[in-house]
């Protein structure tokens, strides 16, 4: 009789490890590899508290006009500002429209090359006899050359008119914040309407966060009227519209350089009057954090191709045995420090992660993104927390690659400050989710043979 026995034995792949969690820190040192700006290594153990990672920060001039031009209604629910130019981008697009009667809303606009917002950013109305202003946003990527904006109204109106200025230097270059002042109560509104006697068309904004502000006056009327300009205002356009009815309407600008509030008034006394004030900002700027370095260089985030400014952790010398890193929250810590936080200025903090091929931040793949639009870094210094939305398991990664910026959105005053980030120590860590090990498989066979003869009688 043969009896064979097979013991097959398996070691198992490590499983989830969740408490295999990695805390990294932002070094100081570049472990002998360079970046198209600068690279430095993401250690895997703290040291001394390093404060040479700082940027000069100052908040950009007031936005300027670029192009104006306005249309008129002729019939029908629809007409065209046309002709429409730019000379630089990205640019801000305001387009105001009157229109009388009152009820008469504005539906939508569109125009080849700008983005509207869904909305409008403000509709209002005097009183019943008087007209309607609605003030609408768009935002033209590149260079316009004579098109056309079409305004679609609610039903027919009396008479309607529109304007559209554009302003260089507010928009975002993300797309990421409002390019307006996001004080209280912008856009401030005024009016004087169903009324016997004339007064200045005027109405005060709200307190300002920003020091170079576009403050913008915007005006519409029923009534024929010429508007001049203010004090201190240059006068854009001003025209009117007539059919069975009229409509008014001027846009005025002025450049502030100080937080604070600021009277949009128009030159030309008038019975029947709406004005609106708005507070164009200074474009957000994006300081990159350069690490070990004090800079004020500029550029703009992206999720597409890495600044050339990072620290790096290099996975190959557990690539082998790494499996992947866990679907979780990844937790950012950093310390920032600002040399003057008169007027209260705002700063926020944006950090991207990324996977690339090189130690030098070549062929790299998007992970994720954390730019935090609530937090202010710029009025207390000490240690901030941040928290990732849940990521995705990442796996095959081989040099984890974090870069950081300084989104410098408001400032109280037009003087340069220090911005600094300390490195190296607990101040400034990153803390992954948990990370799996594979280890290889095994197996044995082991024959077991018994040869027994058996005889019989």
């Amino acid at each position: 009789m043969l009896i064979l026995a097979i013991v097959v034995l398996v070691s198992m792949p490590v499983g989830h490890a969740t408490n295999n969690v990695h805390t990294f820190y932002l070094g100081n040192s570049n472990a002998g590899f360079s970046c198209s700006g600068k690279c430095e290594n993401l250690a895997s153990s703290t040291g001394t508290a390093d404060t040479t990672t700082s940027q000069s920060v100052l908040i950009g001039s007031s936005p300027t006009p670029d192009t104006k031009v306005t249309g008129g209604w002729t019939s029908g629910s629809t007409f065209a500002i046309a002709s429409y130019t730019t000379s630089t981008s990205p640019d801000v697009i305001i387009v105001l429209v009157v229109t009388n009667p009152a009820s008469i809303a504005v539906s939508s606009l569109s125009a080849t090359g700008v983005t509207f917002d869904a909305s409008a950013r403000k509709v209002f109305t005097g009183s019943t006899c008087s007209s309607t202003e609605t003030e609408w946003v768009g935002r033209a990527n590149g260079i316009i050359s004579s098109e056309s904006i079409t305004v679609t109204l609610s039903a027919t109106p009396a008479a309607a008119i529109g304007e559209a200025t554009s302003w260089a230097g507010a928009a975002d270059p993300t797309n990421t914040f409002s390019p307006f002042d996001q004080a209280s109560g912008q856009p401030a509104s005024g009016s004087n309407s169903c009324v016997n006697s004339n007064s200045t068309p005027t109405v005060t904004g709200g307190s300002s966060l920003n020091a170079n502000d576009m403050v913008i006056g915007l005006f519409g009327s029923p009534d024929s009227i010429t508007e001049s300009l203010g004090g201190g205002f240059t006068l854009d356009l001003a025209a009117t519209n007539t059919g069975s009815g009229v409509a008014s309407l001027a846009v005025e600008h002025k450049s502030v350089v100080s937080t604070g509030t600021t009277a949009c008034a128009f030159g030309t006394p008038s019975k029947n009057w709406e004005v609106l004030c708005d507070y164009l900002q200074s474009a957000v700027k994006y300081y990159k954090v350069e690490p070990d370095v004090a800079s004020s260089a500029t550029g703009t985030p992206s999720i597409s191709t890495p600044s050339g400014y990072a620290w790096v952790y290099d996975t190959s010398g557990i690539q082998a045995n790494l499996n992947d890193i866990q679907a979780g929250t990844w937790k950012i810590d950093e310390t920032t420090a600002v040399g003057s936080t008169t007027n209260a200025p705002v700063a926020r903090l944006f950090v991207t992660m990324w996977s690339c091929a090189t130690h030098s931040l070549g062929t790299c793949t998007f992970l994720w993104s954390n730019w935090d639009t609530g937090t202010n870094i710029a009025q207390t210094s000490g240690v901030r927390s941040f928290t990732t939305a849940s990521q995705p398991q990442f796996n095959g990664l081989t040099f984890l690659s974090v870069e950081y910026w300084v989104a410098w959105q408001y400032s109280g005053s037009t003087a340069t400050t220090t911005m600094t980030e300390t490195t190296v120590s607990s101040a400034s860590d990153l803390v992954t989710p948990g990370w799996d090990t594979r280890v290889a498989n095994t197996a044995s066979l082991s024959p077991v043979s018994s040869f027994a003869e058996k005889a019989s009688c």
